[in-house]
């Protein structure tokens, strides 16, 4: 032990600081990283957990086969099946294009074996099957086809569209 000026013993190890001691630089890029961590951390936790598939997308091939097979438990019209993506969405076309051979597949001609771009005289937003307002065609089992896939259709009547044929159009939005 050693003695200090007023003749008081101390001890003869050094005492080490109460605390580290942050400069305030330091300190504001420690919280920058932490926050920067924290935001990629919610980020990837939001897109692993998301439903981020969009109802038309490239299916896959278990996909495929569902939706044939329920194809082909519903009624194939005597005359064809046309399929239509709206004007300018090449994109949008590219992803119906996987429908002519799944329609194929189930029995079902497709109308010169691809997809049209079409505009209808009202916006039509997702899928609507295109009948013929004076057929008597049974939809339910094209629309549980979509359905199986989590697509929702919705049916509309024109008077034009040929008889025993079934339209599909696919909506700017999907």
């Amino acid at each position: 032990m050693k003695k200090n000026r007023k003749g008081k013993q101390q001890p003869s190890v050094p005492v080490i600081s109460s605390g580290f001691q942050f400069k305030p630089i330091l300190a504001k890029v420690l919280v920058l990283v932490l926050f920067g961590a924290a935001l990629g951390i919610g980020i990837t936790l939001y897109r692993m957990y998301s439903d981020s598939k969009k109802p038309l997308h490239q299916f896959s091939a278990k996909e495929k086969s569902e939706f044939v097979n329920m194809l082909k438990t519903g009624e194939a019209p005597a005359n064809s099946v046309w399929l239509a993506c709206p004007e300018g969405r090449e994109d949008i076309c590219q992803r119906v294009r996987q429908f002519v051979e799944m329609f194929k597949s189930a029995g079902w001609r497709v109308e010169e074996n691809r997809v049209i771009t079409w505009n209808p005289a009202h916006p039509l937003p997702g899928v609507h099957l295109i009948l013929n307002s004076g057929d008597s065609i049974d939809s339910a089992g094209v629309k549980r086809s979509f359905t199986s896939l989590g697509i929702p259709v919705q049916a509309v009547s024109a008077p034009d569209v040929p008889k025993k044929s079934i339209g599909i159009f696919f909506g700017p939005d999907l």
